[in-house]
């Protein structure tokens, strides 16, 4: 089966059977519509789009205890394949184990959503499922872009085709979230660590990094943005303390397909991370982000040092530390930056076009 395995607020691409009830329309109805509000009014509306939400009592993994662990925690997942918004049983009436008796999973399951998310309130689960699906619109090779943008960002890596369970002590890359053509997601026993108050180890993916807003945060690169996406709408100042780079990037929806909007919140609550986001590679809607007040300030603060004498050479924009001095690439590199991405952007439309007429030829020569 397709998916992309996660705890609690799942990604999928697997289908399993729905069903639908009164009793839980309502619930259901009401927290999308208030979310979708929310959603709409930080101008991320567009970016989510169009997508159907159905209940579905339980996902259909099966396997090991952790796998089965994992299932029985979930409170909602997105299929990413058919954009699906899935609302499991445990949102309404509570997680429950459903394997053999067994009283330390029981527990660990009945207690997990609330210890990782921090609530298990279903406004927030459902801001947290929109996240998915906003940041997952793109076509394929943006989506591939905007993800390795988050995880250099946010400091995620990922193994080199490490397999479930293997001892490894192989490559380690900086996190693109996928696995050839699929979504990569993190083991089970990750999300069994985390609940269980353990270290989250080493799995699919490794952080050293300690600016979550969550636990949840905490289990890979897409419950790190859709937990960041979630707060950043029920308590934008939190998220702008434990991590003002996140809080920017996610305040900035016309990077990610949405709609330009100001920014609100004081400048002085984001301002400690803004030189986090000007050293990472993200350059997932550069040009939107340097239009922010709180990036123009800093960005006069920095052109009053000396330029780096190589800066427009190097790879990505960022800051070089000499003998106490901060050194910021100059406007020119940017403008170069954006040139080649553009430059890469046209080059895939002429290959998919290319692509595209030679199906119709084929198409019509087989008439």
């Amino acid at each position: 089966m397709r998916r992309l395995v996660v705890l609690l607020c799942m990604v999928a691409c697997g289908k399993p059977p729905v069903v639908h009830t009164q009793e839980s329309a309502e619930p259901v109805d009401a927290a999308e519509a208030s979310a979708r509000a929310v959603v709409a009014a930080s101008g991320w509306a567009s970016a989510v789009g169009e997508l159907e939400v159905v209940r579905s009592p339980r996902p259909p993994w099966t396997g090991d205890r952790a796998t089965q662990l994992l299932a029985d925690a979930t409170l909602a997942w997105f299929d990413a394949g058919t954009r699906e918004l899935h609302v499991a049983d445990a949102a309404l009436h509570g997680a429950v184990w459903t394997g053999a008796q067994d009283a330390e999973a029981s527990a660990l399951v009945r207690d997990c959503p609330a210890k990782m998310l921090g609530t298990t309130d279903l406004h927030a689960v459902m801001l947290h499922e929109l996240g998915h699906a906003a940041l997952l619109s793109a076509e394929p090779l943006q989506r591939l872009h905007q993800l390795r943008q988050w995880g250099a960002l946010a400091g995620w890596e990922q193994a080199v085709g490490r397999d479930r369970g293997a001892e490894w002590d192989g490559e380690w890359m900086a996190a693109i979230g996928m696995r050839g053509p699929m979504l990569l997601h993190e083991w089970p026993e990750t999300a069994v660590r985390l609940c269980s108050g353990e270290p989250r180890g080493e799995g699919a993916f490794r952080t050293s990094r300690t600016d979550f807003v969550s636990l949840y945060a905490q289990f890979d690169p897409l419950e790190d943005m859709a937990e960041s996406f979630r707060v950043f709408h029920t308590d934008p100042a939190r998220l702008a303390a434990t991590s003002p780079a996140k809080y920017l990037a996610i305040a900035t929806p016309s990077a990610w397909g949405g709609t330009a909007v100001p920014i609100t919140l004081e400048d002085a609550a984001m301002r400690p991370g803004v030189e986090a986001l000007l050293a990472s590679a993200a350059e997932v809607g550069l040009e939107a982000l340097r239009a922010h007040p709180t990036l123009q300030a800093a960005a006069a603060d920095l052109a009053q040092t000396p330029y780096a004498s190589d800066a427009i050479d190097v790879s990505r924009w960022q800051l070089i530390r000499e003998d106490g001095l901060a050194f910021r690439p100059p406007d020119v590199f940017f403008e170069k930056l954006l040139a080649e991405s553009a430059e890469r952007e046209r080059a895939h439309r002429e290959f998919q076009e290319g692509i595209d007429n030679m199906r119709e030829w084929g198409a019509g020569g087989s008439d």
